[in-house]
């Protein structure tokens, strides 16, 4: 009886192996949808494809931080902190009689850097000369390969002095017709006047005879009818990227540009640990938009319209692309694609589908 039990795999074994031996190898069927399983599809269609970031912001008074260009002596300040100014008005002047003396020193100043320069030309073109009439002595004297070669050197090092000294001295003299530019610019605009209506938030310290730059900020005023908006921080490198900012702030959509950049605000905010902002002005009219209102920023990067898309999660990623699952009664085809513009909801498709073609969603 053990034996016979022993030997039932065996015989088993040989009865499949002569069974197979009639029979032609089976290629298994590919895997297909269960009957009765519906796959989730949606349609290739045409529309508009954007790649957005959002950020939060706020909608805040538009202000400006007012300085003389150039600088000079304090005149007058008129502004008072918590003053309302109309746009045009004065807030502050510079001394006229200061600017005119500054004006007249440094064109003295100029006309004796002129004479000086001049004078080092003369010397260096007449060093050059002297080697050049050195390395011409050499050559009818016969002289030796290695004296004429290291006479050619000295004329060439000569020679680069001469040019290095003119860049300098061209260099240094556009420096200070700059300057008196600068200054005869600010002898014409004097007076710091308020660019648009609005109030008073800061005011210089100092008063009347003081000295004051291009960096430093006389007046700071804030619209109370202009608006900008303020978000986190956005770096250039991010905002370089951008095609075009927009803002949803309560029903109605508007376009934004970035503000002008103050680098030394910027810079001094950093040096002190502050938190930095990035500020946007509206565009259009802004008649329903009151200072604090939430505004939703969307920073858009790329946009393609009137194109082929379908749902972002209907695309699959592999090394060789991208591809798609096209469904055709009923059964998945593996589909490769040009895929281009994206966002979390739809993908772009430059090649691979057809308009009307049904894809597989996962769900």
């Amino acid at each position: 009886m053990d034996r016979k039990i022993r030997c039932l795999p065996l015989v088993m074994a040989a009865c499949l192996f002569l069974a197979s031996c009639g029979e032609e190898t089976q290629t298994p069927p590919a895997l297909l949808t269960p009957v009765g399983v519906s796959l989730d599809t949606v349609l290739v269609t045409r529309g508009d494809v954007e790649k957005i970031t959002f950020v939060e912001g706020a909608v805040s008074p538009a202000s400006v931080s007012l300085s003389f260009t150039g600088g000079g002596i304090l005149k007058e300040v008129s502004a008072v902190v918590g003053d309302v100014v109309t746009e045009g008005q004065v807030l502050a002047s510079l001394d006229q009689e200061a600017l005119d003396g500054q004006i007249s020193d440094l064109r003295y100043g100029l006309s004796v850097l002129q004479k000086s320069q001049s004078q080092s030309v003369e010397i260096q073109t007449l060093a050059v000369t002297q080697a050049q009439l050195q390395l011409q002595k050499l050559k009818e004297s016969g002289a030796d390969s290695l004296s004429i070669s290291l006479a050619e050197i000295e004329v060439q090092r000569q020679q680069a002095s001469l040019s290095q000294l003119k860049d300098q001295n061209a260099l240094a003299v556009d420096r200070m017709n700059h300057q008196i530019s600068t200054l005869t610019s600010q002898k014409e605009n004097e007076n710091l006047t308020a660019p648009f209506s609005g109030r008073v938030v800061y005011v210089t310290g100092k008063s009347e005879g003081d000295s004051v730059t291009g960096s430093d900020t006389v007046v700071t005023l804030v619209s109370e009818e202009e608006f900008t908006v303020v978000t986190p921080y956005i770096s250039m490198s991010d905002l370089r990227q951008v095609e075009s900012v927009e803002a949803t702030i309560g029903k109605n959509q508007y376009l934004l540009t970035e503000a002008p950049f103050d680098q030394s605000e910027y810079l001094s905010k950093v040096l002190a640990g502050a938190s930095l902002s990035t500020e946007f002005l509206i565009e259009g009219d802004t008649f329903s938009i009151k200072a604090g209102d939430y505004a939703g920023v969307f920073l858009i990067q790329d946009r393609s319209e009137n194109v082929l898309m379908v749902p972002t999660n209907s695309v699959y990623r592999e090394s060789g692309g991208y591809y798609v699952y096209l469904v055709k009664d009923g059964t998945r085809i593996k589909t490769s694609v040009t895929v281009g513009v994206a966002n979390d909801a739809f993908t772009e498709i430059e090649s691979g589908l057809s308009e009307g073609d049904e894809v597989y969603v996962k769900g």
